[in-house]
């Protein structure tokens, strides 16, 4: 059974030219933990005494390299969305948010055939996180399959979180993107007005 986690990274509503999301996708439920653990112990903490969550915002370039090179070592495939803002105003609300994951959604159930699907969860107030559950009810996806939960407890999402991270750099700070992540990571990029338009079919699907 293939599992997707997916996290973003950014704010529809920040200064960042570009909004960036990250699928990871595994059949094997045990390989992000194993990862993290050994995350963990680069940085010479044990779980249950770590000060912050593990996150590629507060991780050290060692422990970025060493993601990397776990990276490498298991039997992953990641899904990108880079969306270009246009250097419009966007209002970072569930319904925006909903039109990402919708096109997202929509690759991986019927291209991919995933069968279980864990997000982040963006929105902390109620109302908001309803919000989005009724935009993805209502677009047609299957929402048995989807599960939203805390970055903080869920291992999965921190792997997304760093694919997110690694390339939020390189589309909003210039960073060099580390090149051992082009052969594991399929990329696809559309502009806000583009993904928006209800005519954007994924490429693959029969649609």
């Amino acid at each position: 059974m293939v599992t997707a986690y997916i996290d973003e990274s950014g704010n529809l509503a920040d200064k960042n030219p570009f909004f960036i999301t990250a699928v990871v996708c595994l059949e094997d439920e045990k390989v992000p933990t194993r990862i993290i653990k050994r995350l963990r112990r680069v940085l010479g903490r044990r779980k249950g005494k770590i000060g912050k969550e593990i996150k590629f915002n507060n991780s050290s370039e060692r422990v970025k390299k060493y993601f990397i090179k776990r990276f490498l070592n298991e039997d992953m495939y990641c899904l990108v969305l880079v969306v270009d803002k246009v250097k419009k105003q966007i209002i970072d609300s569930p319904e925006n948010y909903a039109k990402i994951l919708i096109r997202i959604l929509n690759i991986g159930t019927k291209i991919y055939n995933w069968q279980k699907i864990i997000i982040d969860r963006k929105f902390d107030k109620l109302i908001d996180q309803q919000k989005l559950n009724k935009e993805i009810k209502s677009s047609g996806v299957d929402a048995k399959k989807i599960e939203f939960v805390d970055s903080e407890i869920n291992d999965g999402v921190k792997l997304a979180d760093f694919i997110a991270g690694f390339y939020g750099q390189f589309y909003n700070s210039n960073k060099p993107l580390p090149k051992e992540l082009s052969s594991n990571v399929s990329e696809e990029r559309l502009s806000w007005s583009l993904l928006t338009q209800k005519t954007v079919v994924p490429k693959g699907s029969d649609d």
